[in-house]
């Protein structure tokens, strides 16, 4: 029986930001309020985007080879909605030294869009200008809100570069609720 009463816990009932991606057209144009993107490795079910949970025995990864998903906060320039936006690693390839040159990437004005017309088209970027007093969002918080999206508790997972595997590698540390870490390449 359920009692009126018997409700989850408030941290997985956090209103999860919606998430926006590139659709095939003239594109988006948006805001970034994350100060960093969070990366993250992802697989695609024929249903939906889910999160790669090699840590503890991926399902998917015996079919397919995770694919990598970045999302950052950011505004749409015109109607000033805030989302999360999901890109892909090509999408700002050509803009990395760009990106790399900043201490962060808050105030950005970039335009996305897809190259073709279907939904999997690959995308590109452009950056437009910068607005030099957007409110920030640090790397901690957007990780947060992906780690909403995909339904693990806040602080599931952290990015971040390792010197030790190579420039432009990453590690990934799932970080548990008892804030244990677990490291995987």
């Amino acid at each position: 029986m359920i009692q009126a009463n018997s409700r989850p816990p408030v941290e997985t009932t956090a209103r999860v930001m919606p998430v926006h991606t590139v659709r095939p057209g003239p594109g988006i144009v948006v805001v970034v309020q994350s100060e960093s993107w969070v990366w993250l490795p992802t697989h695609w079910t024929g249903r939906a985007t889910v999160a790669c949970s090699r840590s503890s025995g991926c399902e998917y990864c015996g079919n397919q080879t995770p694919l990598w998903k970045g999302f950052f906060v950011a505004r749409q320039h015109k109607t000033e909605k805030r989302a999360l936006m999901r890109i892909t690693p090509n999408a700002i390839a050509h803009l990395q030294d760009a990106l790399d040159a900043r201490p962060h990437k808050t105030g950005l004005i970039m335009h996305f869009s897809r190259i073709g017309k279907r939904g999997n088209s690959p995308m590109t970027s452009t950056i437009v200008t910068e607005l030099p007093d957007e409110p920030k969002v640090s790397w901690r918080q957007t990780a947060d809100y992906v780690g909403r999206v995909f339904r693990q508790p806040a602080g599931f997972f952290l990015l971040g570069a390792d010197p030790d595997l190579g420039e432009g590698r990453l590690k990934v540390h799932y970080v548990g609720p008892d804030h244990s870490i677990d490291q995987t390449d």
